[in-house]
């Protein structure tokens, strides 16, 4: 969920889910890997800069920071 903060800011709010099989026989739905985050976004003449913190789900001890060009989707 992305929302404009001031002027060139906005903030996004994010749930991922996922996990990598070697086939599609070893998908369970119990297996799945759950993050979610926040995340500042800038918008340049060039495009938007962002920079997100994502946490593994249960683990906020362990967060995650990427920053980026552009939006991932």
């Amino acid at each position: 969920y992305r929302f404009p903060i001031k002027n060139k800011f906005g903030g996004e709010l994010f749930i991922d889910v996922g996990r990598l099989y070697e086939t599609i026989y070893d998908f369970t739905t119990t297996s799945l890997i759950w993050d979610y985050g926040m995340g500042i976004i800038y918008q340049t003449g060039l495009g938007p800069i962002r920079i997100d913190v994502g946490f593994p789900y249960g683990e906020l001890a362990n967060p995650q920071l990427h920053a980026s060009l552009l939006y991932m989707f």
